[in-house]
Formats: structure tokens, sequence, C-alpha cells
């Protein structure tokens, strides 16, 4: 006689969510407060700054952070004063739950 157990599997659906921190430094390296950062979920909508997905401004740690968000690629634009990041990195790769870094850099 044979016997067979079966054993109840569980899936464990909790994830860290999705977190984006922008890092926004100057040309010396040094980083920058008072930026405000936002991003984008398509570029038609970075490229005409228009409907952003979350805006956020630079501590003194030169760090914005955006939370809740969707592992997904996003467009970051950072701005102060007449100086931005249009010359540097401006797409993120895809996002994936927990923490995901970005660094750009303010011209």
């Amino acid at each position: 006689m044979a016997t067979l157990a079966l054993n109840a599997c569980t899936k464990d659906d909790t994830t860290e969510p999705v977190k984006l921190v922008v890092n926004v430094q100057d040309a010396t390296n040094k980083n920058i407060s008072g930026v405000t950062v936002s991003i984008y979920n398509d570029m038609a909508s970075y490229t005409s700054h228009s409907n952003p997905k979350q805006t956020v401004t630079t501590g003194t740690d030169g760090n914005a952070e955006f939370n809740s968000l969707a592992a997904q690629v996003y467009y970051v634009y950072a701005t102060k004063g007449a100086t931005n990041n249009d010359h540097f990195a401006s797409k993120t790769t895809t996002l994936t739950n927990g923490s995901n870094f970005f660094f750009t850099q303010l011209d």
C-alpha cells in the first residue's frame, strides 16, 4: 500500500513596494538641495514636462525619494533655477521591488 502525502503551499504575496531614489549633483559632484525632481511615465510627457507621475524636492543629501511606484521605466527631470538635467541621464531602467537608485547631474 502506498501512502501519498500532500502539503499545502501558500504563496507569499508580500513584496517590497517599488521606491526610486534620485540623487542630484552639480558638476563638482556635490549634492544639491532644493532641486525639483519630477518623474514621468512616458517620453512624450517628459519632453513636454506635463503630467508628472510625482514631483519631489531634494533634501540636503541631494536625494528625492519617490514611493509606491509601479515596476516600470520612468523619465526623470530635475531643475533648479536656470539649470536642469537635459544633457544627462533621464531614463531609468525598469524599476524592481525595493529601492532603486538613479543619479543625474544639473547642467
